[in-house]
């Protein structure tokens, strides 16, 4: 189980548990708000930290629960012919996260909740709340049919959500893809005047709004000067960073670099041009401009994300 402090964990763990207790707090108060609102009042500092904790201790083991009837029993009983688990660690770490943010995170958001408003709706069945203030909105009856209700629409997403998550992680494509694929680019020698170097050439062509370099697992790395001892550097390296970073000179200067230069995919050789063809989004992903010809340098603009 992730504990790392991220948002999945907060949705996935804490909000079920958060809500499970305040729901109970709700039905041991017969839904009485002024017993609520006065109880709330009344909790401390000490108090508070308990119920965050609390809460996350709740909502990991209804995401215990989840685990093991869900993804354990059910997947034994369909006998894994279901979602394929080894795609999060056999796929690359890009493609697993955009599973995770568009699909598997909101699949475990619906499961959890359902799981912590069934726990209150077992309570409601067994005898909270005792009786319902008069001005209360709705009867008993319509209370358990409302819980009842959202509890069947968050399943019946989740069976949606998980259908397609199966569906992505068993696509053999997605998980092992052929070397060619989602390639559009090759290095060659550069067409720009001034340039005398390699640059990235077009070997098919390339539509508008096409992302260029699918499959690259490569991350940005910040460093200070202080970091990598730049001055000291020999100028041959200086050269290395000065051609190949990222420069943010905003606050405190830094350069975005490879994890490695021995390790530099293609994406890294795109040349500068005040006439680009190619854009770069906010997580430094780069993608076409303009339709890109078959042949044509692929060129970007530096100083649209690079401090000079």
């Amino acid at each position: 189980m992730n504990l790392s402090l991220k948002p999945q964990v907060f949705l996935t763990g804490f909000l079920p548990g958060f809500l499970f207790i305040v729901g109970s707090i709700f039905l041991f108060t017969d839904f009485n708000f002024s017993a609520f609102t006065d109880f709330a009042k009344e909790i401390s500092v000490f108090s508070g930290i308990a119920i965050i904790i609390m809460s996350f201790i709740v909502g990991q083991f209804f995401d215990s629960i989840r685990d093991f009837f869900i993804e354990g029993l059910y997947s034994f009983i369909l006998k894994n012919k279901d979602i394929n688990w080894d795609f999060f660690y056999k796929s690359s770490e890009k493609k697993a996260d955009k599973l995770s943010n568009n699909y598997f995170l909101f699949y475990l958001v619906n499961v959890n909740l359902s799981i912590a408003l069934i726990g209150l709706l077992i309570m409601i069945l067994v005898g909270w709340p005792h009786s319902l203030p008069d001005n209360f909105v709705m009867s008993k009856t319509t209370l358990i049919i409302s819980f009842a209700a959202v509890i069947i629409v968050l399943l019946l997403d989740a069976i949606a959500l998980r259908k397609e998550i199966a569906k992505h992680t068993k696509d053999p494509e997605i998980i092992k893809e052929i070397p060619h694929k989602n390639v559009y680019t090759r290095l060659g020698i550069s067409k720009i005047e001034g340039v005398n170097g390699v640059g990235i050439i077009a070997i098919i062509d390339i539509p508008k709004g096409t992302y260029l370099f699918q499959g690259d697992k490569s991350d940005v790395f910040w460093h200070t000067k202080e970091e990598i001892g730049f001055d000291k550097l020999p100028d041959s390296v200086k050269k290395m960073y000065d051609d190949f970073c990222i420069r943010k000179e905003r606050g405190t200067f830094k350069f975005g670099c490879p994890d490695s230069f021995n390790n530099m995919p293609i994406s890294w050789y795109l040349n500068d041009s005040k006439s680009p063809n190619v854009g770069c989004d906010k997580n430094y992903d780069f993608f076409a401009l303009t339709d890109i010809n078959a042949g044509e340098e692929l060129v970007v603009q530096y100083d649209k994300y690079s401090d000079e």
